[in-house]
């Protein structure tokens, strides 16, 4: 992309043009580089990657659902942080949540002074920012979570004072559980949304909290005993069904019309992180822990785990790919993210060793699926795309979709 600038010196101007690296999501062909892979059955798809001349036949993700390697997104494109103009280093506040908007324009960071932040997802610069939590006299408010709606219109935040908030999609605070903060008090930590949007789950102070809208207001209940505490939650996408993980490693299933506990199981030694349904395929649950794995699980059969994807620390986050369904991203506590295939093989497709000085606290997926975000303590968003058309990328092929007859090597 070309950009002109204006300079001006003793009534003289003059124009310059610079070059300045975007990433258009809405074209449907991109400046992008995707990794050789082949059919299953010994059909081979077409190679983009020897030079830069394919660029034009490239294709959105979502052309390729089946062909997990060609959404990964391992190019490093942008990084950004924000700047408190006191240039204040304790005000600035770290990155504890990120989200994108459903338009794809931009993402949006939680910090840890209570302030939402908006970058664009084309330039990757700093577009707005807002105290939605706290205020700027003691921003004290760390942003721990953030979820959309399902109907992508409405976007919750919740911090470790106990607030929640719901925001338009222009960020706009419309509610706020302001009368409930005396019973409600902790640090909301998830949020869990059903496909109705009638009604959502959130953590406060460990306990799982229901919200259902009646007459102009959202009433909460209180889900489980007194002595039960929850980190992470997630709700079926078809069923009346939350999953919740628990800090001794346990895994718990609700019936959210009783509500009652249907359910619980060791899913892990440590501590759970985070647990989520996979987006499409409702029969699947994913989790991952503090002993440096995650586990993949069918929710049908609940006594041993289909799949076991191990890492060099412990798991903080993880995120699917909007189109390739079986492609996941995840993030570890020294900065380190992984890329995977849910179908194939446990080892890892990809492997991105400390992209951050800190541990990575959150990761969202642009809906294109083009670009990803990953944030951190160390107060940096970095995104990332896939790579242009010659670069070289170490990928690893699942044996399953491997050809016998060819050589997978990276080509120039």
């Amino acid at each position: 992309m070309s950009e002109t600038l204006v300079h001006g010196k003793r009534g003289t101007e003059h124009q310059e043009n610079i070059d300045r690296r975007v990433v258009d999501p809405s074209f449907s062909c991109f400046l992008e580089s995707t990794a050789l892979q082949v059919a299953p059955f010994g059909q081979k798809f077409n190679d983009y990657r020897p030079s830069s001349d394919y660029s034009r036949f490239l294709m959105p993700p979502r052309a390729f659902k089946r062909r997990p390697a060609m959404a990964l997104c391992t190019r490093f494109w942008h990084g950004c942080q924000f700047k408190n103009p006191d240039k204040s280093i304790e005000k600035r506040g770290t990155i504890q949540s990120l989200t994108c908007t459903p338009s794809g324009l931009y993402f949006i960071t939680g910090l840890g002074n209570g302030r939402l932040v908006l970058w664009s997802s084309t330039t990757g610069k700093y577009e707005w920012v807002g105290q939605k939590h706290g205020s700027p006299q003691e921003p004290n408010s760390n942003v721990l979570s953030q979820r959309w709606f399902r109907s992508k219109h409405i976007l919750l935040s919740g911090d470790d004072k106990g607030s929640i908030s719901m925001h338009h999609a222009t960020l706009e605070t419309f509610w706020t559980n302001k009368n409930y903060l005396r019973s409600y008090s902790g640090m909301v930590s998830d949020f869990a949304v059903p496909p109705g949007d009638d009604r959502f789950v959130s953590i406060c102070d460990r306990q799982l909290v229901l919200w259902t809208y009646n007459r102009g207001d959202f009433m909460p209940e209180v889900i489980g005993s007194n002595g039960f505490s929850a980190n992470s939650c997630d709700w079926h996408g078809s069923l009346s069904l939350l999953a919740s993980a628990c800090d001794d490693g346990n895994v718990s299933l609700w019936d959210t019309r009783t509500p009652a506990l249907l359910r619980s199981f060791s899913a892990h030694p440590r501590y759970i992180s985070r647990v989520r349904f996979h987006p499409t395929d409702d029969k699947r649950l994913i989790t991952s822990c503090q002993d440096y794995s995650m586990k993949l699980w069918d929710v049908r059969n609940l006594k041993t785990c289909v799949k076991t994807y191990q890492h060099k620390q412990g798991v903080t986050t993880f995120g699917i790919h909007p189109h390739a369904r079986n492609v996941m991203v995840s993030g570890d506590q020294e900065g380190s993210l992984y890329w995977w295939s849910l179908d194939d093989d446990t080892k890892p497709m990809a492997y991105l060793p400390y992209v951050h000085n800190a541990k990575v606290t959150d990761i969202a997926f642009h809906p294109s699926g083009c670009i990803v975000g990953t944030g951190s303590t160390d107060r940096k968003l970095r995104l990332w795309t896939r790579n242009r058309c010659g670069d070289p990328q170490n990928v690893h092929v699942p044996p399953r979709l491997r050809h016998k007859g060819y050589n997978f090597t990276n080509h120039r």
